[in-house]
């Protein structure tokens, strides 16, 4: 490969004619040559390239139908294959719907002659690093990675959103409706931003699905970053909690990149990944427990090293203490590192839990998001080993429920609740949404304004709770499982106050549908019968001032906007 300050002229611009090949830039499509609505190909596991169907114009291999929740249309250079280029190739490979995850983080180059890198790290799998430095050997070291600090950094591009967005608004309504849109651009150290998450939302004139791919923690990724200012497991990550609360109550999934283990296993000591504690510990979170998050890559599992010991079964225990936890089965690269039986093992006792993803990086034709699906689809690959109706659930199912759900969820978000909190948005002086009290005064909007909605939610909110409880008898503080039995699903409730109650009767400690476990402020309010008072009086309705520490407090606002 030539030296990065060796380049000639010629060499130059042969590297470009690569690029632009790469990502197909000279032949835009227009809206009139992409089929909007999804036309299934039939199946065939027989099927070769000399059966080509009619949604399979180049010949290719049919897949079963499926929906791919976890795929980056554009990687850390903000370049790669158009929306509708998307939805051709997901045509080619009878993918229903698809998340168009955009990369949010960007990378720059360190180097004198910034042209190569700049080129070269956006097409193919060398992501972020200079193509020189992909280690082949599937080892990482610190000298490596001090190296690699040299020559590039990232940072968050919030913007990444925005432009995405007004992509999608250039599409036909049937094209619309293929794609489920993810917020990316949030910076998880940022105090604040939960107020980007809903100010997003409230300025994009699009349906969005799912927050993420975020990213916690991520091999070589952590280490690019300023880390002074990102969320980590074990520092800093009060920001990230308050964020993950917030997007429960939009009721989008989150879809997290955490790896269970470092890149770097120097000092860690063998079965004990450097993680896994963290993530125990942050799905404990009483801010966290009403999310869904989606743990990306089979439960962090990360591109340089192995499958850590024991990772099945502590995962399949991790499932069944947290009624939040979602999996996704996303990436090549980690679909061959994985066990076929003993991932079956784990989606058998589990398969609601699941979630296929191709995580192609700028796809530039249809067989590279196809990769992950063929490795499971091998003869003797994971989906041979699952029934029709398991597989059914982690290829399409699953998705529907969770990830179109999270569609409607936050369309009805945008209609009733944010419209009460525009002022809010708009003040710079605000500093927090109290999470909990929103919920109480969003739950009342509900019912006041949509009572077919409020009660689909509430009946959500009750199996939540339920699936709770259950998780407390099978599973012991270790994660080891436990036996117990199930006391059936309560009645569906049909006001907010009597969804509280029913919640309080579960005997869960300290847990209304307002209030999470081990809540401080929950237990603070208790204790303070006016504040109490406050906290519950109908937002229409005339309130007192609100009290301080310092015995002065400001009149919350009459009407049905919302004020903390």
């Amino acid at each position: 490969m030539p030296q990065i300050n060796s380049l000639s002229r010629n060499q130059y611009r042969k590297i470009v004619v690569l690029h632009n090949d790469f990502h197909e830039l000279s032949t835009p499509l227009r809206n009139e040559d992409v089929k909007g609505e999804f036309t299934p190909t039939p199946y065939s596991p027989a099927a070769t390239d000399n059966q080509a169907s009619t949604q399979s114009p180049k010949g290719k291999v049919p897949m079963r139908v499926s929906c791919d929740g976890h795929v980056h249309p554009a990687g850390y250079h903000q370049k790669g294959p158009s929306l509708l280029k998307m939805i051709q190739m997901a045509n080619e490979n009878n993918v229903k719907y698809f998340v168009a995850m955009r990369i949010a983080t960007n990378v720059i180059s360190l180097q004198s002659d910034r042209r190569y890198i700049d080129l070269a790290s956006s097409c193919g799998e060398t992501y972020y690093l200079e193509p020189s430095m992909f280690n082949n050997d599937e080892t990482l070291n610190r000298e490596k990675i001090l190296e690699m600090k040299k020559k590039v950094e990232l940072y968050v591009n919030s913007e990444a959103d925005w432009v995405q967005a007004a992509e999608y608004n250039k599409l036909t309504d049937d094209q619309k409706e293929r794609i489920d849109l993810a917020i990316t651009g949030l910076h998880l150290g940022d105090p604040r931003a939960h107020f980007s998450l809903l100010q997003k939302i409230a300025d994009n004139d699009v349906p969005f699905s799912l927050v993420g791919e975020v990213t916690l923690a991520k091999e070589i990724v952590m280490h690019l970053l300023p880390n002074e200012s990102q969320a980590h497991l074990k520092s800093h990550i009060k920001p990230f909690c308050t964020l993950v609360e917030m997007v429960g109550l939009t009721g989008m999934p989150m879809t997290l990149h955490c790896d269970i283990d470092t890149a770097i296993t120097e000092g860690i000591r063998a079965g004990h990944p450097a993680n896994l504690n963290g993530m125990m510990k942050l799905l404990g979170d009483g801010q966290v427990e009403d999310t869904t998050i989606i743990w990306a890559h089979f439960g962090g599992i990360n591109r340089f090293g192995p499958v850590p010991e024991k990772h099945y079964d502590n995962l399949d225990s991790m499932l069944h203490r947290f009624p939040n936890l979602m999996i996704d089965l996303s990436w090549s690269r980690i679909a061959s590192k994985l066990d076929p039986d003993k991932v079956a093992a784990v989606i058998n006792n589990h398969p609601e839990r699941f979630i296929m993803g191709s995580d192609a990086l700028a796809p530039h034709d249809a067989q590279v998001l196809r990769q992950t699906y063929a490795i499971y689809d091998a003869p003797d690959g994971l989906f041979k080993k699952l029934s029709e109706d398991v597989l059914q659930k982690i290829l399409v199912t699953n998705y529907e429920r969770v990830i179109r759900g999270g569609r409607e969820h936050c369309k009805k978000f945008k209609q009733h609740i944010l419209p009460g909190m525009a002022d809010l948005l708009l003040d710079p002086a605000a500093d927090n949404l109290r999470p909990k009290e929103l919920r109480r005064w969003m739950l009342a909007e509900y019912e006041a304004k949509d009572p077919d909605y409020f009660l689909q939610l509430s009946k959500e909110i009750t199996n939540r709770d339920l699936a709770r409880k259950d998780a407390k008898e099978y599973v012991n503080e270790k994660g080891d499982l436990l036996s117990g039995s199930s006391e059936g699903v309560q009645s569906p409730v049909s006001t907010a106050s009597q969804l509280n109650r029913q919640l309080s009767s579960l005997d869960i400690p300290n847990r209304t549908a307002t209030a999470s476990l081990d809540s401080r402020s929950h237990r603070q309010h208790r204790q303070n019968p006016h504040q109490e008072q406050v906290q519950h009086a109908r937002p229409g309705m005339p309130q007192e001032p609100r009290a301080s520490s310092s015995g002065r407090g400001q009149p919350r606002s009459k009407g049905r906007n919302w004020r903390p």
